[in-house]
Order: C-alpha cells, then sequence, then structure tokens
C-alpha cells in the first residue's frame, strides 16, 4: 500500500524532520480508506491500539504513524530520541501527540507515541503546553 498524505501536512513533516535532523524516523502510514481499516482492524490483536472503520483518524489524511526502522510501531518508540525530540518540538510545527500516555479514559486510546495528528501551529502549541488531548482543547475551547 502507497502511503497518502496532505500535502500541508506532508511539507510540515518534512521541515519537522530536516530542522530536528530526526533522519532515522520513518513514516509507516497516513490516511487510510475504510476498507484498509477494517482490514487492519479484523486483523488486529489488539483493539485498544486499532479504530474501527469509520471512526479512524487515519480516514482525515491528518494523521502520521512515525517511529524509527528498529522500534516499529511500539512503546518502545518513547525511550528513542526521535520521540523525545516530537514530543518536545512537534507543536512548532503543527503536529500533536494524539494518544498520549496516563489519557486512555479521555481519548479511549491506549498511548501511542508514533501517532502524530496535524492540528495547525497554534492549536497543537496550546494542547501540547497545557498537556491536554485533542477532546480536551475541543471541548474546552469550541461549542460541540
Amino acid at each position: 500500500y502507497g502511503i497518502q498524505i496532505q500535502k500541508h501536512v506532508l511539507l510540515n513533516y518534512i521541515n519537522m524532520i530536516n530542522d530536528l535532523e530526526l533522519y532515522n524516523l520513518y513514516i509507516y502510514s497516513g490516511y487510510r480508506s475504510y476498507e484498509r481499516q477494517a482490514e487492519i482492524y479484523n486483523n488486529a490483536a489488539d483493539k485498544n491500539y486499532v479504530a474501527k472503520e469509520g471512526t479512524s483518524e487515519h480516514h482525515s489524511g491528518l494523521v502520521l504513524d512515525v517511529s524509527t526502522l528498529t522500534d516499529g510501531l511500539t512503546s518502545s518508540f518513547q525511550y528513542s530520541y526521535e520521540y523525545q525530540m516530537l514530543s518536545k518540538y512537534c507543536m512548532n510545527y503543527g503536529f500533536i501527540i494524539r494518544y498520549p500516555e496516563n489519557k486512555e479514559n479521555i481519548t479511549g486510546y491506549y498511548f501511542e507515541p508514533w501517532h502524530l495528528r496535524f492540528v495547525g501551529e497554534v492549536s497543537a502549541k496550546y494542547i501540547m503546553n497545557n498537556s491536554l488531548t485533542l477532546e480536551e482543547y475541543l471541548f474546552k475551547n469550541f461549542e460541540l
């Protein structure tokens, strides 16, 4: 499967990789069709890490799953230099760590250090600087 990403998201990602010199970081996943998400969900050993088709943020084209080749999409990625840099600086490029640690009760998903969501620089800085989830940010700042 080829990886599809919205152009503005990819450009911000490339700027981040170049500025932070994160050349060991790889994109594992971007946009997913409903059919592809259903396939992934149906074959998942642990459904706490996978959204059902129709509910995945991967449908938006605003999400990147990234990691090193040695860590892959595992929790060990959180101990890498690349993750440490992302968690500090991704907000400057419009990204957030979408499913942060110890927020499972709010997001409904386990901590995923590899899952970046593009929300734009202003929102990303607010979310990350205040240790919020996207849900908390939306409920605090917008009528839903």
